[in-house]
């Protein structure tokens, strides 16, 4: 189930908020049990064989922590955490990684394994590591005493389940047991709600739109002109922030309707300094999760500089790896891991350059690179960059313009995401005042909103 779809918005929200609350006045085990159920149908909705995926990995995963916690043999729970993380890596190799790896084989050493069709299950790049971080905190910690229930709904929270923001368990699962949040509260349902048609609105009517043209652009690249290009590039800059961010922004809106918080994502990215300074602002929790349970493992930077390039390294190429099956995505996380360690060993010089001209840097290597991100090979971006600076053409393609699709001029709202991203401060400091001018204009939003949802697309995370 999509959040931008009449039947999330107008059916499914609504009555899982209401009856949740209602529940809870009587019986809040039953509440929870009821939210569980409420996960599930929002995630099998519309393929309900991705239930049988996301239940199996549940009960293996429960059993093996629940057995672990409870034994006092290191050998045992170290021989169960090595266990599941096989069986989740596998999970998710099979249905992520199967047919890139026959691939490379069939080109290297000119066998003939078959390439057959596997549907990637929505959410299970999402759903596995938040699973593998309560695995490894199981091994770490016997006393974590979560009961099934409350794993389960954990994992399958429909808010953050198919594209984050990836959470700890140590975050969500208090917030289930906590008896404050477990009434209903009209200052959170009303910022709630206000998150969430903030992030409806970038979705519908800045990412769709930039979408329709980049689509196009990606399809048609022997058509495109230098200056197509670097309008495509800047498109999809901005259709990949506010698609996800918009994603982000519903998910924390929705959590705050039920008296939840989930984690910031994003923390305004396209006002970074570095390349270092983009990943402390991007994709924050998964950040978070490849520095917790990767990189600090490894050693870190404490294991002398040389190691300590490695493993950051090792990080990037693993973020690569999990954004998808295609040497693009590893390309490209090893780029950002490479510019990351120039950006930290020249960092006394670079300090000494105005911001203006740090910001400018990193946007236009983050911007060059998320061609690399979206497109279908090496050699396209290759051919993509080499045009960018050939200065073939000195207009803009009358085709190109044409696909965006929109009543209002793409450049337009190319500058109108430049100034959103640059100037106003994000969702997670700026402030929201309770009064009905603040209500009228968030409802007639919300109705614009609404009316543009014949058209609904997926989110582009959805794909990860």
């Amino acid at each position: 189930m999509l959040f931008n779809s009449f039947i999330f918005i107008l059916i499914f929200l609504p009555l899982a908020i209401a009856l949740y609350f209602i529940l809870n006045k009587y019986n809040p085990k039953l509440a929870q049990a009821y939210l569980l159920g409420m996960s599930l149908w929002f995630y099998g909705y519309q393929t309900p064989e991705y239930l049988i995926i996301i239940i199996a990995s549940i009960i293996v995963n429960y059993l093996l922590t629940y057995i672990m916690r409870r034994s006092s043999d290191k050998k045992i729970r170290l021989s169960l955490l090595i266990l599941g993380l096989i069986l989740n890596v596998a999970n998710i190799g099979y249905y992520k990684y199967l047919n890139f790896i026959k691939w490379n084989i069939n080109t290297l050493f000119g066998t003939d394994f078959a390439i057959n069709s596997i549907v990637l299950p929505l959410g299970i790049s999402f759903y596995t590591i938040q699973q593998i971080s309560f695995l490894v905190d199981s091994y770490k910690n016997s006393n974590l005493k979560y009961n099934f229930l409350e794993y389960a709904l954990f994992v399958t929270y429909f808010p953050q389940l198919v594209a984050g923001p990836i959470c700890y368990h140590s975050e969500i699962i208090p917030q289930f047991e906590d008896d404050n949040k477990k009434r209903i509260n009209s200052s959170n349902l009303f910022i709630g709600l206000t998150w969430f048609i903030t992030g409806l609105a970038k979705k519908v009517f800045i990412a769709d739109i930039l979408g329709n043209g980049v689509n196009y652009a990606f399809d048609n690249l022997e058509l495109l002109g230098s200056l197509d290009i670097w309008i495509t590039s800047l498109a999809y800059t901005f259709q990949i922030y506010f698609d996800f961010s918009g994603y982000s922004d519903m998910a924390c809106g929705i959590a705050k309707m039920f008296n939840f918080d989930l984690p910031q994502n994003f923390n305004s990215p396209y006002k970074a300094l570095s390349i270092r300074d983009f990943w402390k602002r991007w994709h924050m929790t998964l950040t978070r999760f490849l520095t917790t349970y990767i990189y600090f493992p490894l050693g870190g930077n404490r294991v002398g500089a040389f190691k300590a390039v490695i493993n950051t390294l090792i990080v990037f190429l693993v973020s690569g790896i999990w954004h998808g099956a295609n040497f693009t995505f590893i390309l490209w996380g090893l780029l950002h891991g490479i510019l990351l360690l120039v950006g930290r060993y020249t960092k006394t010089i670079t300090s000494k350059i105005p911001k203006i001209f740090r910001w400018f840097g990193t946007f236009m290597i983050v911007n060059v690179l998320w061609l690399l991100f979206r497109a279908s090979g090496i050699s396209d971006w290759i051919f993509m960059v080499k045009k960018m600076f050939h200065f073939d053409k000195a207009e803009l393609s009358h085709e190109l313009l044409s696909n965006f699709d929109s009543a209002v001029s793409p450049l337009l709202v190319i500058a109108l995401s430049i100034l959103i991203c640059i100037a106003l401060p994000n969702n997670y400091v700026r402030t929201r005042k309770h009064n009905t001018f603040s209500a009228v204009i968030y409802a007639a939003l919300l109705v614009l909103c609404i009316m543009t949802l014949n058209r609904v697309s997926i989110f582009l995370y959805f794909n990860f």
